[in-house]
Order: C-alpha cells, then structure tokens, then sequence
C-alpha cells in the first residue's frame, strides 16, 4: 500500500506528501519484517501555503476567580460557538497573572468575578485600548464579533 497527497495549486509537481506499508528489507540482508514510512516535500509544503491567506480574528483571553470557573467554561463555550477563539487559564493562576497572560496571546480578556457571576454579566476589556465594560454575554460577544471576521 502506497499514498501520496496533492497541493493542487503546485502545477505538474504537486505532490506534497508521499509514504506506506513495505517489506523490502530483505532485499538489503534483513529479515522479511513489515515496516512503513512517509516523506514531506516541506518546500513544497511551504510554498502551497503561500496562497492562503493569514487568518487575522480577534482572541478571547477569558479571566476568572476560582468560584467563576464554572461560568467560565460556559463563556468560553458561547464564544467559540459563536464561531470566536477563547482561551481559557488552566493553571489556576490569580487574576492579574490570568490578565497579563491574556495581554500577551489574546484581544480581549472577558473578566468574571463574583459581581459579574451574581449578575450574570462578563466585563469585557480591550487589551490594545485597555477600555472595559461590563455588559451581557450576547453583547459582549458581538462586541468582540465586530472586530474580525467571526
């Protein structure tokens, strides 16, 4: 069994990837064992990706307290359903590391503490202009959905 996989924006070579299932080490003094291998054309890799173009969409960074957490899983789930990347801190670390974090990967950061949970509101912050505003869940994402193409 052979493969081989195609870029069809390369011309006559096109062929990006290529690879299988052989047993031809007995034709070199080995034993008759099965083996299987793969090569990529990375030039060619690099040069068909040439032609897409960069994905410029905004990122949530979503910042929490320990007792957020739960709503902070749903927001970052509305967010993505809505078709925008959010990241959620997985290293239990406090807010203002959770915010300088978001500063450096992210667009926005959607803060939620217990005003926010009691409330039922995230305070969604700029990260270039350092503007904030608490506000519903459905505003802030459409907020967030008009600086990209979400």
């Amino acid at each position: 069994m052979v493969f081989e996989g195609f870029a069809k924006n390369l011309g006559a070579e096109n062929q990006i990837i290529g690879g299988g299932a052989y047993r031809l080490a007995h034709l070199f003094g080995g034993d008759d064992v099965a083996s299987s291998g793969f090569a990529i054309g990375f030039d060619r890799v690099v040069v068909s990706i040439g032609d897409f173009p960069l994905v410029d969409e905004p990122i949530v960074g979503v910042v929490c307290t320990p007792e957020a957490r739960a709503r902070a899983l749903d927001v970052a789930r509305a967010f993505r359903g809505a078709g925008v990347r959010a990241e959620i801190d997985l290293m239990q670390r406090g807010m203002g590391a959770q915010v300088s974090h978001a500063a450096k990967t992210a667009d926005f950061a959607v803060i939620l503490g217990k005003r926010e949970v009691e409330a039922g509101t995230v305070t969604l912050r700029d990260l270039h202009s350092g503007k904030q505003q608490e506000r519903s869940l459905e505003d802030a994402i459409a907020e967030v959905a008009r600086h990209g193409s979400c």
